[in-house]
């Protein structure tokens, strides 16, 4: 069955983003380059919309097949519509950023609710068992999951290729722990971004735009959550396997705002982007976060079967991203000195 589903899933994102591309071309909803885009020719934007839609009619088809409950239904089906809306209205006319983290705040307060209170966040060495602490620190996880993969999609197949790869090792988790209707739902899901890379592959025919990076986001996040609360899968291990996009856009986010900077305005100073000034290709950029991806996923597979050892390689992860970071900054430092 998953398999079956996985395969229909990424045919009907190939085509229908292909044929999205193409009525976004004739209507003019093109992504024009400027100074911080890394493109350099009008492409069509919000693709996203496809995988997304694709995947929501999904959820309604397993739910009447009895793969997935009501709840579960329920739960990524209503706040990942309301990201969707609101994302793809922002693509397509610039909404301020007090309309976005609305309906953000919004959405996570819905899927917390449908959730419910979340008895323990487990990190390993230690477990947070305080309600209120887990409250705030859900509400927090899901705002910045859903802001911070936004802030990552910003060259030709990072943030498809970043998705396809956590929601697969999410899927073998959740199988692991015997989830079988997440499981079904998150390899259809990846799949049709799948279908979608094929497209957004360096050069870009069409970019996902907020309705998908910011939606994704926010599904990742409670795929998380849920899976902690129901199937004990401890939450270090989506922290470490979301740990390239994490380790960058919280030093940059941080960097950023030590330097006064507004924090949602656009820019290029995400390590990839710098990366990418120093010389190296779009392609030669996304193979490298890559080859990075398959390493944390080795070092998350690592942990599944010896628990004991995550915190452990949970540090081996963050050295291996800092020493990769520090070497960036070599090649193209974030702020340059004055000479």
């Amino acid at each position: 069955m998953i398999l079956i589903a996985s395969i229909i899933s990424f045919f009907v994102s190939l085509i229908g983003v292909r044929i999205y591309t193409g009525l976004a071309r004739k209507k003019g909803l093109l992504d024009i380059p400027n100074a911080r885009s890394s493109h350099t020719a009008p492409t069509p934007r919000g693709g996203g919309i496809v995988f997304i839609v694709l995947w929501l009619i999904s959820l309604f088809v397993f739910w009447l097949s009895r793969c997935i409950n009501g709840q579960q239904c329920a739960l990524f089906f209503i706040p990942s519509l309301l990201i969707a809306a609101i994302s793809f209205i922002d693509d397509n006319i610039s909404l301020s950023a007090r309309w976005r983290f609305g309906t953000q705040l919004f959405a996570v307060l819905i899927a917390l609710g449908i959730i419910g209170p979340i008895p323990r966040l487990s990190l390993q060495l230690f477990g947070i068992s305080s309600l209120w602490l887990n409250f705030i620190l859900a509400l927090l996880i899901c705002l910045w999951s859903t802001n911070l993969f936004n802030f990552m999609d910003g060259m030709d197949g990072l943030a498809a290729s970043a998705a396809a790869i956590v929601l697969s090792m999410q899927a073998y988790l959740l199988y692991r722990y015997g989830a079988l209707g997440l499981t079904v739902i998150t390899c259809v899901l990846a799949a049709a971004i799948l279908g979608f890379l094929i497209w957004n592959w360096p050069r870009a025919k069409v970019f996902m735009g907020d309705v998908g990076s910011a939606t994704l986001g926010l599904i990742l996040a409670i795929i998380a959550l849920y899976a902690q609360k129901f199937y004990n899968i401890p939450i270090i291990l989506w922290v470490m396997l979301y740990g390239v996009f994490l380790f960058d856009a919280t030093i940059t986010l941080v960097r950023r705002l030590l330097h006064k900077e507004k924090w949602y305005e656009a820019h290029k100073s995400h390590a990839y982007q710098r990366l990418h000034q120093s010389g190296w290709s779009h392609l030669k950029v996304l193979l490298g976060f890559l080859g990075l991806n398959l390493v944390i996923v080795s070092l998350v597979f690592i942990a599944t079967y010896y628990i004991r050892w995550t915190f452990a390689l949970a540090v081996v992860e963050l050295v291996i991203l800092g020493i990769i970071y520090s070497w960036i900054e070599t090649q193209r430092a974030m702020y340059q000195k004055n000479v």
